[in-house]
């Protein structure tokens, strides 16, 4: 920590040397209008980040997501500011300055990164390794590789599993389910549905914003195709060369973020399938146990969870594709109007149909449950 303390401090005292320079009329560093105000700003962002890193340090057990964000993503561009700085006849100090700030802002990028469990007292060392690990970590799934190589290696006793996350395996929560489910008077057909989205909202909606991204990143496709499609047939320009690289990069990016926002989406949905068949078994387990062993024998229970849980978990995998279909559906169609006019319409007839039949086959099962 001292070490990550360190770098903030010299990373911020560079911040204002820069500020200094710019702000300086005797040292010639070009100038436009919001280049003052990036200093300043960046500046003040130094400082507020030294004191985030603190704080992030002595109360979280994971790595800080917008530490490791803002400098991950800004030590991108400012390696490109580098560059670009190089090749031109300005000053060089603020050049060299800029240079070691860049490279203070990876460092620290990567120190941030950095795992803490081996920091970590008791009772925060024996939390699961899930909750410990980074975004990075989190989102390439590499927490995953020293269990994926001990299998490879090994039989994987179950001594040998990490335990989950507590919020996946709460008996707490699983009373307050039960204590919500007992309180529910008239328990009519759809009372368990609104129940569960009712405890388990939040862990629903965290997922809506990679939906949306993979959403994003799918329809970038056919524009890069596009764009590549009149790059291979336009003739050498001076920027030829770099419209190229701009398009490989592009390339790297749509499907990087494709296979990321899949991945994270999946993740999100299969812990919310895993929280909701837990407070379902919880359910029926409690519900059994003041029954006869002769009432159990002739009861479903047994049935009910495992066949019918597995169903629910099973129908539950592409339950954000509810919300996110219509809208694929909605681009799809823009995009087919922009290629073929007019005719882009009879799609749009099929959909309107499709959904039609939907609801009233949704409203009649309703309606047939609650008979």
């Amino acid at each position: 920590m001292v070490t990550i303390k360190m770098c903030h401090f010299i990373y911020g005292i560079l911040q204002f040397v820069t500020l200094i320079l710019i702000i300086s009329s005797v040292s010639g560093v070009q100038k436009t209008r919001v280049t003052i105000l990036n200093a300043v700003f960046n500046a003040v962002i130094a400082v507020f980040l030294l004191i985030l890193s603190y704080f992030e340090h002595l109360r979280n057990v994971r790595p800080s997501s917008i530490l490791t964000v803002y400098f991950g993503a800004t030590a991108v561009f400012d390696a490109v500011r580098t560059r670009t700085l190089y090749s031109m006849d300005d000053n060089k100090t603020y050049v060299v300055i800029f240079s070691v700030s860049t490279i203070f802002k990876i460092i620290i990028f990567f120190l941030e990164a950095l795992d803490k469990r081996s920091h970590l007292r008791l009772p925060f060392s024996k939390i699961p390794k899930e909750t410990t690990i980074g975004i990075f970590s989190r989102n390439f799934f590499w927490w995953l590789n020293p269990l994926l190589w001990l299998g490879y290696k090994n039989n994987i006793p179950i001594s040998d599993l990490d335990p989950i996350d507590e919020r996946l395996e709460s008996s707490e929560g699983h009373k307050v389910f039960y204590d919500k489910w007992l309180a529910i008077n008239p328990k009519t057909p759809g009372a368990l549905t609104k129940l569960l989205i009712s405890q388990y909202k939040w862990q629903l909606l965290i997922a809506v914003p990679s939906r949306l991204a993979q959403t994003g990143f799918t329809f970038a496709q056919p524009f890069l195709i596009t764009r590549v499609s009149k790059f291979v047939i336009e003739p050498n320009m001076p920027l030829t060369s770099e419209i190229g690289f701009g398009l490989i990069a592009a390339t790297a990016i749509i499907y990087a973020g494709l296979a990321l926002t899949t991945a994270n989406n999946q993740h999100k949905t299969y812990r919310v399938i895993t929280a909701f068949r837990g407070s379902l078994v919880s359910l029926l387990y409690r519900g059994t146990l003041p029954l006869s062993s002769a009432d159990v024998r002739s009861s479903s229970a047994t049935t009910l969870m495992s066949a019918d849980v597995e169903r629910v978990g099973t129908g539950m995998r592409y339950m954000h594709e509810v919300w996110a279909s219509p809208i694929d559906i909605g681009l799809a169609i823009w995009l087919l109007e922009q290629q073929l006019g007019v005719a882009a319409v009879m799609p749009g007839a099929i959909f309107l149909r499709e959904l039609c039949l939907l609801c009233v086959f949704a409203v009649y099962k309703l309606t047939w449950t609650s008979l």
